[in-house]
């Protein structure tokens, strides 16, 4: 059965659930979170060590066969050219022009659609 009512948290009403038939969901979650967080730091480990390894290679090879590329693409680090060369990041700024979606104003002049598409993440409470 579910069990939905409405609580007050922080100053407005919410809709609430409780996980009584399914009581494990929560701690899986969590240790999952905390699994996945471990893997994706063993994974850039594991990408760094290979990329110091292989140096300027463009290709890497295991036993004589393509594994990995590791090209240059369109794109560089910023933030490390502004501050290793800030006299020639400042040379190639330019100034953009853009739209830009109006989120708050949309909030408060459509509440209704503002809630059928706001994005809804589950986070922990703790």
């Amino acid at each position: 059965m579910v069990s939905k009512a409405v609580a007050k948290v922080a100053d407005k009403s919410v809709t609430t659930f409780d996980l009584r038939e399914k009581p494990k969901l929560a701690s899986q979650l969590e240790h999952s979170k905390a699994a996945l967080k471990w893997w994706a730091e063993e994974v850039a480990r594991l990408q760094r060590e290979i990329v110091d390894l292989a140096g300027d290679a463009d290709l890497i090879l295991l036993e004589g066969e393509p594994v990995f590329t590791h090209e240059r693409i369109n794109s560089i680090r910023g933030e490390a050219l502004k501050k290793d060369h800030p006299d020639i990041y400042q040379a190639y700024l330019k100034t953009v022009e853009k739209e830009e979606f109006d989120l708050k104003l949309f909030k408060l002049a459509r509440p209704d659609l503002f809630k059928q598409y706001a994005t809804r993440p589950l986070k922990s409470v703790s």
